[in-house]
């Protein structure tokens, strides 16, 4: 019965957890505990039919390094839910159990016990079931959650998202640089080519904002080993042309320079159009030092944004009207 009554506290903890990572987390934690183990780790099927790391977090003991590592090695070479006791991994002398537990197609569980062999087949199968639930839950959560904060065409944030952000920006005396940006001519797309050519115009250029601000940067720590840095970067969509960058750690001169060269690749899109349809990107950059609230920086960067693009229809003598 206390096998049941294990996995039970554990589906149930997990369901209840804000995020898929912070469920995971609950339930190595707590098979960790059980098995008296010095590594639980959860990895995921990639799309080279190979195994990565999916929780963030491994739950380890001090011996965290041997046992990833001798996970790290076998993971593709031993059958799950099968116990295999190594005396040598490439070189590694300490004697391990290892077991890999399927939980679907997807998603394995490795577990390293380098002291004795608590192993309950049992509890084990209950693991997987449990694993299956929790997971499919969660990634059930994560769509819903993606869509209700992502918005459709371009995968950037939308206003829903956008408005939580600068809630809890309100809220707080952090500074941050906040930029509006508008598409030049998204309208003049619309109505003499397509609707579906504006939208490819907007794709594109959301895309060239990921690049200049994206959310996080990748630094390789060690071959195949990456670690995720957030840049402090957020964007969103909050109309049909309308893009927000909101940045606590780019500076004001940072923002500016990356969105000149921004516009200059906008202005060489290739899109479908006459070759003398002028395509581009105007911005408004405001910096938050203070106090200010999110509407003081809004009214800001919208002055100069909307400065911005009356000085490109003048240099271009176009009537703003057409």
């Amino acid at each position: 019965m206390k096998i049941y009554y294990d996995a039970y506290k554990m589906m149930i903890e997990s369901l209840k957890s804000e995020n898929i990572y912070a469920g995971l987390l609950k339930v190595l934690q707590r098979v960790n505990k059980i098995l008296k183990s010095d590594d639980v780790i959860v990895y995921k099927l990639n799309t080279n039919n190979d195994y990565d790391f999916f929780a963030e977090y491994p739950v380890c003991s001090d011996n965290y390094e041997f046992v990833t590592d001798a996970l790290d090695l076998v993971k593709n070479k031993i059958n799950v839910n099968e116990i295999m006791r190594l005396d040598d991994v490439n070189g590694l002398s300490n004697i391990v159990f290892l077991q890999l537990i399927t939980i679907n197609s997807k998603y394995i569980i490795g577990i390293a016990n380098m002291r004795n062999n608590n192993i309950n087949s049992k509890f084990f199968d209950l693991l997987g079931e449990l694993m299956t639930i929790v997971l499919e839950k969660n990634e059930f959560i994560g769509k819903m959650e993606k869509i209700s904060y992502s918005d459709e065409l371009t995968g950037l944030g939308n206003r829903y998202s956008y408005n939580k952000h600068i809630n809890l920006l309100n809220d707080s005396s952090d500074s941050y640089v906040f930029a509006l940006f508008d598409l030049f001519r998204l309208k003049y797309v619309n109505d003499n080519y397509s609707h579906s050519l504006g939208d490819e115009y907007i794709m594109r250029v959301a895309e060239l904002l990921k690049k200049y601000f994206p959310k996080y940067n990748y630094i390789e720590e060690k071959k195949g080993v990456f670690k995720k840095i957030s840049t402090g970067s957020c964007v969103y969509r909050i109309g049909g042309d309308e893009f927000v960058l909101i940045s606590n750690l780019y500076s004001l001169s940072d923002v500016e320079e990356k969105a000149m060269m921004l516009a200059e690749e906008v202005k060489n899109l290739k899109l479908d159009v006459d070759e003398s349809l002028m395509l581009g990107i105007n911005y408004g950059i405001a910096s938050r030092n203070f106090n200010e609230s999110s509407r003081e920086l809004y009214l800001d960067a919208d002055k100069k944004l909307s400065n911005d693009k009356n000085n490109m229809y003048k240099v271009l003598k176009i009537d703003r009207r057409i």
